[in-house]
C-alpha cells in the first residue's frame, strides 16, 4: 500500500518539487516511475528533466525540460511530445517530438523539430529543423537548413542551405542550393536549381541546369538544359534546347530555341524557329519564323516571308529578303538572297 501511495504522489506533486524516481528494477533495469536519470526497461515519467540515459521504452505526459545529456534508445511515447538531446529508435508526440539528433521516426500531431533528424519525419502541421534526411512529411510545409532525401510538404517546402533530393509541394518549394526532382503546384525557386523541376506557374533562379517545366514560365541568369514552358523562357544565358508557347528570350542563346510568338538576343546560335519573329544583334546557323531580323551580322540559313540583315553571310530565303552588305541592285529581292 506505501508503495502504491508513493507512485500516485509522484504523479501528483507538480515536476518542480520532485526529481527522485520509483525503481522496480536490478541495475537500473525493469520498471521505473518518475524521473530517473538512467533506465533500462519500461520508464514511465511526467516530465523528463536533466536525464541521462534511457534505453526500451519511455512514456511521459508533459513537455520536456532541459536534458543536454539524455541519450534516448527505443521508443519514446509522450503525451505532449518527447525530448532529448539524441534519440535513435521511434518518438511519438502528441503535440511534438523535439532533439538534437533523431535516428528514426518521429511523429508528431502538429510538428517535429529540432537539429538532425534522419529517418521517417511525420509532422501534422510541420517539420523544421538544421537537417532533414530520409523521409520528410509536413500537412502544412517544412523547412530546414539542410534537406535530403524525400520531402512533402502540403503547402511548402523550403531549405536556407541547400535541398538534395525529391520535393513535392502544393504551393511552392524554395532553397539555395537545390537538386534533384522538385514538383510543386505553384513555383519553385532558388539560386541554383539543378535536375528537374516542374511548376504549375514556373521556377526561376540565378543557375537553371536539367529539365524544367513552368506552367507560365522559366527564367534564369543561365540556363542550361531542356526548358518547356507554356508562355516563356528567359535568361541572361541559353543553353541546350527551350520551348515555349509564347516567346524564349535571352542575351546570349545557343542551341535549339523555339517558340509560338518570337525569339530575342543579343547572340542567336543555333537553331530557332518561330511563328512570329526572330530578332537580333547576331544570328548565326539556322532560322525560321514569319520574321527575321539579324540587326548586325546574320550567318546561315534564314527562312521567313521577310528577312532582314544588315551583314549577311549566308542565304535568306522568303517574300522579300534584304542583305545591307550587297551591292544597290541586289540589296533587296524577291524568293532569295545571299552574300559570302
Amino acid at each position: 500500500m506505501r508503495k502504491l501511495i508513493f507512485v500516485l504522489l509522484v504523479f501528483l506533486i507538480p515536476v518542480h518539487l520532485f526529481a527522485s524516481s520509483l525503481d522496480l528494477s536490478i541495475h537500473h533495469t525493469g520498471l521505473s516511475f518518475g524521473n530517473s536519470k538512467q533506465h533500462t526497461g519500461l520508464r514511465i515519467n511526467i516530465r523528463d528533466n536533466q536525464v541521462k540515459n534511457v534505453n526500451g521504452i519511455n512514456l511521459t505526459f508533459w513537455k520536456a525540460g532541459k536534458n543536454p545529456e539524455f541519450t534516448m534508445n527505443g521508443l519514446a511515447l509522450g503525451l505532449v511530445g518527447p525530448g532529448a538531446n539524441v534519440i535513435n529508435g521511434a518518438a511519438i508526440g502528441g503535440v511534438m517530438v523535439e532533439g538534437e539528433h533523431v535516428n528514426g521516426l518521429s511523429v508528431a500531431l502538429i510538428g517535429v523539430g529540432g537539429g538532425d533528424f534522419h529517418g521517417i519525419n511525420l509532422g501534422g502541421i510541420g517539420v523544421g529543423g538544421e537537417s532533414l534526411q530520409g523521409f520528410s512529411f509536413g500537412l502544412v510545409g517544412m523547412g530546414a537548413e539542410r534537406v535530403g532525401g524525400i520531402a512533402i510538404g502540403g503547402l511548402g517546402i523550403g531549405s536556407g542551405e541547400k535541398f538534395h533530393g525529391i520535393g513535392l509541394a502544393g504551393l511552392g518549394i524554395g532553397g539555395q542550393d537545390m537538386k534533384g526532382i522538385m514538383i510543386a503546384g505553384l513555383g519553385v525557386g532558388g539560386n541554383n536549381l539543378e535536375g528537374a523541376f516542374i511548376a504549375g506557374l514556373g521556377a526561376g533562379g540565378n543557375t537553371l541546369r536539367g529539365f524544367g517545366f513552368g506552367g507560365i514560365g522559366l527564367g534564369g541568369n543561365t540556363v542550361h538544359g531542356v526548358m518547356l514552358a507554356i508562355v516563356g523562357v528567359g535568361g541572361n544565358e541559353l543553353r541546350g534546347l527551350q520551348v515555349a508557347g509564347g516567346f524564349v528570350g535571352g542575351n546570349d542563346v545557343r542551341g535549339i530555341q523555339i517558340a509560338g510568338g518570337g525569339i530575342g538576343g543579343n547572340n542567336l546560335h543555333g537553331i530557332q524557329v518561330a511563328g512570329l519573329v526572330i530578332k537580333g544583334k547576331n544570328l548565326k546557323g539556322f532560322k525560321m519564323a514569319g520574321y527575321c531580323q539579324a540587326t548586325e551580322v546574320k550567318k546561315g540559313l534564314s527562312i521567313a516571308l521577310i528577312n532582314i540583315a544588315r551583314n549577311l553571310h549566308g542565304a535568306q530565303l522568303g517574300v522579300f529578303n534584304f542583305a545591307g552588305n550587297n551591292a544597290w541592285p541586289l540589296k533587296l529581292l524577291p524568293l532569295l538572297n545571299f552574300h559570302k
